[in-house]
């Protein structure tokens, strides 16, 4: 869509971005948490935060805010969404490169983030200088649970897209483009795979086992929960 192509080819702009973005003396030290939808991604995310004061950035929360804001990227990103299909990377990075900058810390789980090729590339090429992956955390969790879980999400959500008809075009945009990228952290010795069928506090014990190491490199403190204060 050639007016589609105009907004994205701005979007770094509009968001106060450079094309290259600002490269940062302490460089932003960042978890990407992926699964399906309904793996529990958010509901992992909000254990870490308040255990051990990482910030919590929703890829897909991020969307939905531009979404609801009715401005015409919000508009553009409406459409790929309720099409079931993968918003352009320029989008997706941008917003999470605003938030990261204007966030109290230095030290983020971003959950939803890299979804497929281009935004692996994307990462790689625009978020280098800024920002440095420690590991990727993974719940791995069967289709047909994950299928359940944003059904019944979806009656108190308020989400639109927590639907069946939704969810399916979730799964498969989610098999299709994501599981490849999960097959590349994987091989780079980045991923962390986590069996997140079971309840909630199960998910989070194994989480916690299997991240410790990660959060350690970053200067969180198992103990006390606590993160780096001198910002080193």
């Amino acid at each position: 869509h050639p007016v589609h192509a105009s907004r994205l080819r701005t979007l770094p702009q509009r968001l106060g971005m450079s094309a290259a973005f600002a490269t940062h003396e302490e460089k932003h030290r960042v978890i990407f948490v992926l699964g399906g939808p309904g793996a529990g991604k958010g509901t992992q995310c909000a254990r870490l935060v308040d255990e051990f004061s990482l910030t919590h950035l929703s890829a897909g929360d991020l969307l939905r805010q531009e979404r609801a804001s009715d401005s015409k990227d919000g508009q553009m990103i409406d459409e790929y969404i309720k099409a079931g299909k993968i918003v352009p990377v320029a989008v997706s990075l941008g917003l999470l490169k605003r938030a990261m900058d204007q966030a109290p810390g230095s030290s983020f789980l971003i959950d939803g983030f890299p979804r497929n090729w281009d935004n692996v590339k994307g990462w790689d090429e625009l978020m280098a200088d800024a920002a440095e992956v420690q590991c990727v955390l993974f719940l791995d969790c069967s289709e047909e649970e994950q299928e359940r879980r944003v059904l019944d999400r979806g009656l108190s959500s308020g989400r639109t897209d927590d639907n069946i008809e939704s969810a399916r075009k979730r799964f498969r945009t989610y098999t299709q483009e994501t599981v490849p990228v999960v097959k590349h952290f994987e091989e780079s010795g980045l991923l962390r795979r986590i069996r997140a069928e079971a309840d909630p506090d199960t998910v989070y014990a194994r989480v916690k086992a299997a991240i410790a190491g990660d959060l350690s490199g970053i200067g969180i403190d198992l103990e006390t929960g606590g993160g780096r204060s001198d910002g080193g």
